[in-house]
């Protein structure tokens, strides 16, 4: 400070102008870094994992308009899943017998012995799948998030089975079945009290009122063709509608069961995979966008319905649930992905 006051005042003068244009140039480069590395309108955080499709190697990544976190690497595929509230998320990974369960800062909170683990919709307990060394059958167990009160829930017979969603109610679980050719076989709901198979189909889905389940029919090809419902009480089934030819195995209901997304890819060449959304009752098929890529990975909705995300080769799309606005986040371009390597599974919230 003494020796700013003795300089001369045309020395003060470009001290001061050098001072200024240095914060100035600071200031807008990083405006213009977070305006390229996160664009304008797009909201919310992702979690994402990304597989060599060479190497096998595979990674999770944090990332929203804050910057992009590399949370944690293995062998194999990874699956990842927010929960509700967007606290936590679980990686599970194909190369281990365990899940993680990871805090949003990406300290790893847990670590579990099981697999398929699925949140409740409260997001305070997990359910999963642990197989018993010998056994003819699936264990489903329950675990707090914090990792305490590990419970045993009930056993579904034979092996291959996936939990899929709780009920509104927190009670039973919905799931499905897979053949030993990894072929969409049946579906079911377990709980305390039983475990039952309730009819042939896949990706299950509860209703809001906890009265039904909403599921795909498939055939040999891993193709759905339609989408059914069954009354848990009577087992009754409707068919609710019949699906475009090719849809892929993939699709997700929107938070509130009104809608369903999915992808679609024609057997005409060129093939181009493509997203749609349709009411439950099979009314007002909506052509939204042309992906890249097959995304083989679950598109995701926003909490409020009115977005879609879907994965692309290098990146991640969202679109405005009428197929406007399309949001691209191209995600290869800040951690460098190579020619091998592809986003393999991503949530938003």
């Amino acid at each position: 400070m003494l020796k700013f006051i003795k300089m001369k005042t045309k020395e003060k003068i470009v001290l001061s102008l050098t001072i200024i244009i240095f914060l100035s140039c600071v200031i807008i480069g990083c405006k213009k870094k977070e305006n390229n590395y996160w664009p304008q309108g797009l909201s919310g955080k992702f979690v994402f994992s990304t597989l060599d499709n060479y190497t096998w190697d595979a990674a999770v990544y944090f990332i929203d308009e804050n910057g992009i976190k590399k949370v944690f690497t293995d062998f194999w595929e990874i699956n990842v899943n927010w929960s509700q509230d967007g606290s936590k998320a679980l990686i599970n990974t194909y190369n281990r017998t365990s899940f993680i369960i990871m805090n949003a800062d990406g300290k790893v909170s847990k670590q579990i012995e099981g697999h398929d683990p699925v949140f409740s919709s409260d997001g305070t307990k997990i359910a999963f799948i642990y197989n018993m060394i010998g056994g003819p059958w699936d264990s489903v167990r329950t675990i707090n998030v914090d990792g305490s009160s590990l419970l045993f829930l009930n056993i579904i017979p034979g092996s291959l089975s996936h939990l899929v969603e709780w009920s509104p109610d927190g009670t039973s679980i919905a799931f499905y079945k897979l053949t030993g050719d990894l072929e969409p076989d049946s579906i079911g709901i377990v709980n305390t009290n039983s475990s039952i198979l309730l009819t042939k189909g896949y990706n299950p889905r509860w209703s809001p009122d906890g009265l039904k389940l909403y599921y795909l029919i498939g055939n040999e090809l891993n193709q759905a063709s339609a989408i059914e419902s069954i009354t848990i009480s009577d087992h009754s089934v409707q068919k609710l509608a019949d699906l475009p030819e090719n849809i892929h195995l993939l699709s997700k209901w929107s938070l509130d069961k009104s809608k369903i997304a999915f992808e679609s890819i024609s057997s005409i060449i060129p093939s181009i995979p493509t997203l749609y959304v349709m009411k439950m009752d099979g009314s007002g098929s909506t052509k939204l966008y042309d992906i890249d890529s097959l995304s083989w990975d679950f598109p995701c909705w926003s909490l409020d319905g009115s977005k879609i995300a879907v994965r692309n080769k290098k990146g991640i799309t969202v679109i405005n649930a009428d197929g406007s606005n399309a949001i691209n986040l191209p995600i290869a371009q800040y951690i460098d992905l190579n020619v091998n390597e592809n986003i393999y599974s991503f949530d938003w919230h």
